[in-house]
């Protein structure tokens, strides 16, 4: 009788042996285990190693400029570079408007009002902003557009995190560019993890200072931070349900099912739309 030896996934190897005992299969799987957990290791120390520090990629940029300008000129704070600009004189533009988990195969557009040059969120309409902000190319680069389904609805807040699946930018989401700009500075300077502003200010934060990702620290002082956060969202108005919109951490996740995401700009997309089925690219305004 031909039986299985091994795990489906692992091939379509087959015996005509009988079945193995008990602890000849939990060795088996044991020694599987380890080779997986060999494999990943090493990546996952380079990554932690390697990972760039968005301070020290801002710094580098300008001697002159702290982290916290150098961000908020990136992100388009009142009397710097401004984060999505119109046509020159268009009163309204049509903006791409991007959601979380996003699967339909056309692209969702929205009449968007332009107030000096600069086109306006409708919080009316829960139509707000979404960054993703590079972290792997020592340039910071910044992908932006419109944002609906999730993210906060007080004035001037935003929440940023650089758990980002699958690609792990810092993705941020607000309610002004100031508020963005500030979470995503608080974010880096405490070498990753979560940020909440309320107001204009940072009144949360959990730190995951390896690679952005993890932390090393003692599990309750983490879930007490946690803690915090998740009581400081409950203060806040959110789109959508309430409450910290843990949903954020796979928004921009960009494999199958899903259609158009919002990445960091590349040679070819400089809006950095692009349909992940197709590979179509499409500007943020039209």
């Amino acid at each position: 009788m031909l039986r299985r030896m091994s795990p489906p996934w692992y091939g379509d190897c087959r015996t005509t042996s009988p079945v193995p005992s008990p602890s000849f299969r939990f060795v088996r799987w044991l020694a599987v285990a380890l080779v997986f957990a060999a494999s990943a290791v090493a990546p996952l120390r380079a990554h932690a190693l390697n990972m760039t520090r968005l301070q020290a990629t801002l710094a580098d940029q300008s001697a002159e400029l702290s982290i916290e300008a150098d961000l908020v000129l990136l992100l388009g704070a009142p009397g710097t570079a401004e984060l999505i600009r119109a046509p020159a004189g268009r009163a309204t533009v049509t903006a791409a408007i991007q959601r979380h988990f996003y699967t339909d195969p056309e692209q969702a557009y929205a009449e968007l009002p332009v107030v000096d040059g600069i086109v306006q969120r409708a919080p009316e309409r829960d139509l707000t902003k979404v960054a993703t902000v590079d972290r792997y190319h020592g340039n910071a680069a910044l992908g932006k557009m419109f944002w609906t389904g999730l993210g906060p609805k007080t004035p001037d807040s935003a929440l940023a995190c650089s758990v980002s699946h699958d690609l792990h930018n810092i993705i941020v989401v607000g309610t002004s560019d100031a508020a963005m700009a500030t979470a995503v500075n608080a974010v880096a300077a405490q070498d990753g993890g979560w940020a909440l502003v309320k107001g204009g200010e940072v009144i949360a934060t959990v730190r995951f200072e390896i690679g952005g990702l993890m932390s090393s620290r003692p599990p309750l002082e983490v879930a007490a931070e946690l803690e915090k956060l998740y009581a400081a969202a409950d203060t806040m108005e959110w789109i959508g349900a309430p409450g910290l919109p843990r949903t954020l951490l796979f928004s921009l996740i960009t494999c199958s099912p899903f259609t158009w995401r919002l990445v960091v700009p590349y040679e070819g997309n400089p809006d950095g739309l692009v349909n992940l089925v197709t590979g179509e690219v499409r500007p943020i305004l039209r």
